[in-house]
């Protein structure tokens, strides 16, 4: 899950820290260091779409061709 797109699709740092009742500093923190599990599994029960939006697919490159 990509946690700067999350905090984006929730509303931002400042409505997140809201959510959460945490500073707006814990969540920018987690655009770094990732969002903690408890709040990753809260974040999945209450927005459950918002989530899934969040998770960043992996594009396939296809193999390389021989020369």
């Amino acid at each position: 899950m990509d946690a700067t797109k999350l905090i984006e699709l929730l509303g931002g740092t400042t409505k997140v820290a809201e959510i959460c009742d945490v500073t707006p500093g814990a969540v920018s923190q987690w655009k770094t260091n990732g969002v903690p599990k408890p709040w990753v599994w809260f974040f999945e029960s209450k927005y459950p779409d918002i989530c899934r939006a969040a998770v960043v697919v992996p594009t396939s490159t296809p193999p390389p061709q021989p020369a």
